[in-house]
């Protein structure tokens, strides 16, 4: 008969191995989990791009109440960016009239002010 105490090295294997499947699956960061007294050692860790955690920085700081976007293609990286940066300011909202324009192209808007200008990410405010 099968002993107890083997099932149990057994099942707690299994369980381990999962556990490790699932942390390399969503890209688990053991840098952050020894650094968490940091502050903002996350954020900075999971946003990737740096001109998206720039720009968000500068949002932040500046306390702008809300925002659109102008000039965003229907690509994975444009997707990605504007995910990134409703997610991390939040609850600052999106809104489709708002006088604060996010941009990936400089426009030429009149009685408009560049406020943030980042490796192909502008904030403009009209």
């Amino acid at each position: 008969m099968i002993n107890k105490n083997k099932i149990t090295i057994l099942l707690s294997i299994l369980i381990f191995l999962q556990l490790i499947l699932i942390a390399h699956r969503v890209s688990f960061d053991t840098n952050i989990l020894q650094n968490f007294y940091k502050k903002n050692i996350a954020i900075k860790k999971s946003i990737k791009d740096k001109k998206v955690y720039e720009l968000s920085q500068f949002i932040l700081s500046q306390k702008i109440k809300n925002f659109t976007f102008s000039d965003f293609k229907d690509n994975e990286e444009d997707s990605s960016i504007k995910e990134r940066l409703i997610s991390y300011i939040y609850p600052i909202q999106y809104n489709k009239n708002s006088k604060n324009i996010i941009s990936r192209k400089e426009l030429d808007l009149k009685n408009c002010i560049k406020k943030f200008d980042y490796s192909n990410l502008f904030l403009y405010e009209c």
